[in-house]
């Protein structure tokens, strides 16, 4: 099966050299260029409805609902969505940064570990067990545990990020 994508930009070449054809031995009396980014506009809309997920990176949550659990250091943005990230299985010392933008994480720690949270806020919520919220500015905050520490970053602008441990 083909990507996508490639078949987006297949349809879009066919349909714009159909329109100019049809111009050219015609005397209909339209502008083909209008008629080409129309189209390209068009296609581009319906590929990011039918496309399954537009984010940029697995696992990142886009206009949806989704559960992640990692198992290495990475990154997971959740724009426009609620999504449940699990930190249980990240080995000591690893670092982890989450994002959100106007949307909800919910975001499980590990519970025997240090973890080191760098938490900042725009008009949004960053909250914890055992930890002040963070509305609006930077916080950081330290969950006691044994071994290497976990380091995570949390920023949220217009969201909600919750830290469950």
């Amino acid at each position: 099966m083909r990507p996508f994508s490639l078949i987006f930009w297949a349809v879009l070449c066919v349909l714009s050299g159909i329109v100019l054809l049809v111009r050219q031995f015609t005397p209909l009396t339209f502008q083909p260029f209008k008629v080409i980014v129309g189209l390209f506009i068009l296609l581009l809309g319906v590929s990011l409805l039918v496309t399954p997920s537009a984010a940029s990176r697995q696992g990142d949550t886009l206009f949806g609902q989704s559960s992640v659990t990692y198992t290495a250091s990475g990154e997971h943005n959740c724009i426009f969505g609620q999504c449940t990230v699990d930190l249980s299985q990240l080995p000591p010392g690893s670092t982890m940064e989450i994002n959100c933008v106007f949307g909800q994480c919910d975001v499980k720690l590990p519970a025997n570990r240090p973890v080191v949270v760098a938490a900042s806020s725009a008009f949004g919520a960053v909250s914890g067990s055992g930890m002040d919220s963070v509305n609006f500015g930077e916080r950081n905050h330290r969950y006691t545990g044994e071994g290497d520490p976990i380091r995570l970053k949390v920023s949220t602008v217009f969201g909600q990020i919750k830290l469950l441990r």
